[in-house]
């Protein structure tokens, strides 16, 4: 892993543009969030049923973290790590990568960069189907059923 850290000036037109974009991405995470909050997917059941779960009765690794997100807006904190415990770490990842784009936006500086080698996109490839497999086998891995 290589991590970027030197200070390098960008021009105030991406910054502008950086602004508007995070600013339309945040109001449409927050809307997105208020709707999950008001229409609870356990009454409404509004989103499809995963096609893979469907298909061959077994769970893939993104199963469970809309589940577990409503959970955690609910108020249970532990409720992604319950359903999807790869979804978690993923969403960590996320979240730097958001909070770095808001200090590039705002401050004018590039902030640290992670750049991943090939060999380590390789091993989280691995890691996620180790996860597709793993969690089908050991029901702590399996997400809450609806």
């Amino acid at each position: 892993m290589q991590i970027n850290t030197s200070k390098v000036k960008i021009d105030n037109n991406a910054r502008k543009e950086k602004r508007l974009y995070l600013i339309l991405v945040s109001i449409s995470a927050v809307i997105l969030l208020l709707g999950l909050s008001m229409f609870p997917i356990t009454q409404y059941h509004y989103f499809p049923p995963c096609p893979w779960h469907k298909i061959t009765g077994t769970f893939c690794p993104g199963c469970g973290t809309v589940r577990g997100i409503q959970s955690m807006i609910d108020g249970n904190i532990f409720g992604l790590l319950q359903n999807n415990p790869l979804a978690m770490v993923a969403l960590l990842f996320l979240g730097f990568s958001f909070f770095s784009t808001c200090v590039q936006s705002f401050r004018g500086y590039k902030p640290i960069s992670l750049l991943l080698s090939k060999k380590e996109i390789v091993l989280l490839v691995i890691i996620v189907i180790l996860y597709w497999i793993l969690r089908n086998y050991w029901t702590i891995l399996t997400p809450n059923p609806l």
